[in-house]
């Protein structure tokens, strides 16, 4: 009885501990590209804008935009994005590498770097298609989120005294910019950001959980949506350059098997994989639509730009 009873408490205590998950990592996006060659049919497209509209993650496609009143004609030229495969540190591994260029001017100013179009939280693989739409998960998104903990950013430093903020996006589409910290160091660093709320959240989710029901429940999830760089005046203007390595997090699963109640209710019921499966093909067909729009305005934004 009591050989049991150790057991069953080092599951529990296993379980309660916050799990690390790669939320991106810049070395990891293949398998990610979303085809929208299905709604140009009948539109008048030719062939050759029919192969650009194979897009995925990586790095020759992101986006990158200083703030309009500092979207000169110079900073149009000199801002870019690089994938990076030879730095010192990393060596044989893509990074993600940015140049902007914030010109002259007695204000704050920043960059909004994002991926091509938006990640989708579920999303089936054309390749290897598993029902659950599970295409991005640690390539955007991360499932299952409840308490957030921490984020960490890998990235290299130049000493510039501009912030390096996180974009994310919940389940419900609510975004938040999360500061990480400053870049004015020389070299590589993972700085973090540790949820300051930390015990007020983990109290609220207890109350929260004794007051929905225990199973099922909603299906919650991160999602990656932009790196922001701001500049404050008077810090110094021009270019400025860094390298992205990853962005992990800790978190707290949302649900949790502990033996509360009829311990794995899912492995009797599937009531999230059945609403995974449900909300991926009407996700993966909305997203399709979506993603087509944003490219077709990117595109055309992109010949204003030029």
């Amino acid at each position: 009885m009591k050989i049991r009873f150790v057991f069953i408490f080092l599951i529990i205590s296993f379980k309660i501990f916050s799990i690390e998950a790669v939320l991106i990592d810049f070395n990891n996006l293949n398998d990610t590209t979303v085809d929208f060659t299905p709604f140009t049919i009948g539109t008048g497209f030719p062939d050759e804008a029919r192969s650009a509209m194979f897009v995925d993650l990586k790095m020759k496609n992101w986006l990158v935009r200083v703030n309009d009143s500092s979207w000169t004609t110079e900073a149009r030229k000199k801002t870019r994005l690089i994938p990076v495969t030879k730095s010192m540190a990393y060596p044989g591994i893509t990074l993600l590498g940015m140049r902007i260029y914030f010109p002259e001017r007695h204000a704050n100013s920043y960059a909004i770097v994002k991926p091509p179009y938006t990640i989708p939280t579920f999303f089936e693989s054309p390749v290897n298609p598993d029902g659950t739409g599970s295409m991005f998960i640690n390539k955007g998104v991360v499932r299952n989120v409840g308490v957030l903990r921490k984020i960490s950013v890998t990235f290299l430093g130049n000493n510039f005294r501009y912030g390096l903020s996180v974009r994310l996006s919940n389940h419900k589409g609510e975004e938040k910019d999360i500061f990480i910290g400053y870049m004015n160091f020389v070299g590589w660093r993972t700085i973090s950001w540790i949820n300051p709320n930390l015990d007020e959240e983990l109290k609220e989710r207890d109350i929260y959980k004794n007051v929905r029901p225990y199973y099922p429940d909603e299906y919650p999830c991160l999602r990656f949506v932009a790196f922001i760089i701001q500049r404050s005046d008077p810090e110094v203007t021009g270019n400025f350059v860094t390298m992205i390595k990853e962005v992990t997090i800790d978190y707290d699963e949302a649900f949790l098997e502990i033996g509360k109640s009829e311990p794995f209710q899912e492995a009797i019921f599937g009531i999230y994989n059945e609403e995974l499966i449900e909300r991926a093909r009407k996700e993966t067909a909305r997203v399709h639509k979506k993603l087509y729009l944003e490219w077709e305005e990117n595109q055309r934004m992109d010949k204003t730009i030029k």
